[in-house]
């Protein structure tokens, strides 16, 4: 019996310690971004979130496996409660560190209990590489192809997020859709020439811009134009040549075709530029005569300087204005 007292007594020691409560750490939440690039726009940053339970003094470092290359907080005295430092990105000599992956290193020291202390880390990774953008084109509006008036496509790393725009003059006229790429990394836009208020757009040269944005915030644009006019025509009968007379058939956007007694115009331009090939207009001076009358009769005579393929034809009527290689059938 004093055997069994004796070993009751002897655990009593060791196990009273470990049944008192183990009071709080000192920091009760330590958390930041995982993932940035500080050369993306908009100055991107790494959010860092302490919260401290008592008065307590930090330092705050972003380490690489050669060491430290940021000092952001330096055995800084601060209050109980949140506190959020920043990083952009850039060493203690203000440049931009290498890519790759980083700790952010937290010491706490208590005031209230100078034996008490708290060590820990989180990692970020530094992204600076715009995502590549492997393919991307923009076609106008052509006969029997749909009611789009532009349509985009673009190939991207999957993961990445794209967002169409139409610009004219530097000015956004309308908004594409927004999100993510599809699993092949392909994502479209077909536009059907109006503006966000959804009235069409005046005929014309547009810029369609796609902005590829992968997850640390790094972006790629690409941009190529498009003729919205609104109408899509041909040319009618056999291939012309210098000297001939053009006839033309339009077309709505819905791909019915224009009753041959609608009123129309006939010009034709120096070819300055292709839509989707080249950037800016691609109407340069007009060139020879001009005609008008019904569409099924109204004819246009080519002229032998320059040469066919080096023009535009122009077909106006209230409905829009269509652009017609001369020599494409």
């Amino acid at each position: 019996m004093a055997g069994l007292l004796l070993f009751a007594g002897a655990a009593g020691i060791f196990l009273v310690p470990f049944a008192l409560p183990t009071p709080p750490p000192i920091i009760t939440a330590f958390r930041g971004t995982q993932l940035f690039s500080p050369a993306a726009g908009g100055a991107q940053q790494a959010t860092i979130a302490i919260r401290v339970r008592e008065r307590s003094n930090l330092t705050l470092e972003i380490r690489s496996d050669e060491g430290a290359v940021r000092t952001l907080l330096d055995d800084e005295p601060l209050p109980a409660g949140w506190t959020g430092p920043r990083w952009d990105g850039r060493d203690d000599a203000g440049r931009i560190v290498p890519d790759g992956e980083y700790r952010i290193r937290l010491r706490a020291r208590s005031q209230v209990n100078s034996g008490r202390v708290f060590n820990t880390s989180r990692r970020v990774r530094v992204d600076t590489t715009p995502p590549p953008v492997t393919g991307f084109g923009v076609r106008s509006a052509a006969p029997g192809a749909g009611p789009a008036q532009c349509r985009a496509r673009v190939v991207a790393p999957e993961g990445t997020r794209v967002r169409f725009s139409a610009r004219r003059n530097g000015r956004t006229i309308a908004d594409g859709p927004t999100g993510p790429l599809d699993g092949d990394g392909r994502a479209s836009w077909d536009w059907d020439g109006s503006n966000d208020a959804g009235e069409p757009v005046l005929p014309g040269i547009v810029e369609i811009r796609a902005l590829v944005a992968d997850p640390a915030g790094n972006r790629t644009r690409r941009a190529a134009t498009c003729w919205v006019g609104h109408l899509t025509g041909r040319v009618r009968g056999p291939r012309p040549v210098p000297g001939s007379r053009l006839g033309v058939l339009l077309s709505r956007p819905d791909g019915s075709a224009l009753s041959s007694d609608t009123p129309v115009a006939l010009a034709l331009y120096r070819r300055v530029g292709v839509p989707g090939r080249t950037a800016g207009g691609v109407l340069g001076q007009r060139v020879a005569g001009r005609a008008r009358g019904p569409l099924g009769k109204v004819r246009l005579r080519l002229p032998r300087n320059p040469a066919p393929g080096r023009l535009w034809l122009i077909a106006r009527t209230e409905a829009g204005l269509a652009l017609i290689d001369p020599v494409m059938q």
